[in-house]
């Protein structure tokens, strides 16, 4: 029946080997067994470490007044930023994608350009002219100047892409434009904002610098700073045990530059 078919004078098509499509099958399993393995290093290294300490030592860590301030700060900051970030990314995508906004496109270039400084820089210039932008409020106005531009790109995406006749058919069954934004277009929008708001949550898990320069405790300033403090500490230990050793080798220096000196300058015999 199929050579019935078959074109006459028409070449048979290539018959693959199943080795080769069982190899990058093979290749793509092994890099993702990797890539999980580095993702799992640092889970087994918290168990390890939290089974080397014991649960009675676990607890007493956990639960450390220090830690409950720098989890309500961590949590308070992340929560207030990711909210407002995300208003403004979506207000800012709607105004230049959905209205008669004169100069759209440059509205459009203006307002990614927070994006392109650093937050630290950002959290320095405000530091430097505003003295009192420091502490919870100040890391609030900064940070979410700095990050609503990560809810605002994939917003903007969306919105050229969504299907303008959803909300043409909500206007036409009488619905108003706050009803049909909330009911039609936010819907479209939802995996575009929730993606943008998971960016500047995690991003501001990470973030150091700014809050550095503002004074704000967190968990990651903290961990940092703990961490420079042990190895300053260490390094200046193991120095204070190498001074002896560094002055002896000094002092035999310069007692051999010293003989091979006065060997050439006093003459022999």
């Amino acid at each position: 029946m199929s050579s019935a078919l078959r074109v006459p004078g028409a070449a048979a098509p290539p018959v693959g080997k199943p080795g080769r499509r069982r190899r990058p099958a093979a290749v793509t399993g092994l890099a993702g067994l990797a890539v999980g393995a580095l993702v799992l290093l640092t889970p087994a290294f918290l168990a390890f470490q939290t089974a080397k300490l014991g649960w009675a030592g676990t607890v007493q860590v956990i639960f450390r007044p220090l830690v409950g301030q720098l989890l309500w700060n961590t949590v308070r900051l992340v929560v207030a930023v990711t909210v407002l970030a995300g208003a403004i990314g979506l207000g800012a995508a709607w105004c230049v994608e959905r209205t008669r906004l004169p100069a759209r496109r440059t509205w459009g270039v203006l307002v990614v350009l927070p994006i392109a400084i650093p937050e630290f820089v950002m959290g320095y210039a405000w530091q430097s002219v505003f003295r009192s932008v420091h502490g919870y409020t100040g890391a609030v106005l900064v940070m979410t100047l700095s990050l609503y531009p990560f809810v605002y790109l994939p917003v903007v995406a969306a919105l050229r892409r969504a299907d303008p006749g959803q909300q043409e058919v909500a206007a036409s069954l009488g619905m108003g434009r706050v009803a049909t934004f909330f009911r039609v277009t936010l819907r479209q929008l939802r995996p575009a904002l929730l993606g943008g708001c998971l960016l500047v949550a995690l991003y501001l898990l990470a973030d150091y610098g700014a809050f550095a320069i503002l004074r704000f405790p967190t968990f990651t300033t903290t961990i940092f700073t703990t961490t420079i403090f042990i190895r300053t500490v260490f390094i200046r230990t193991i120095l204070a045990r190498q001074r002896p050793i560094a002055m002896c080798a000094r002092c035999a220096g310069v007692f051999t530059w010293s003989v091979r000196i006065l060997s050439v300058v006093i003459p022999r015999g």
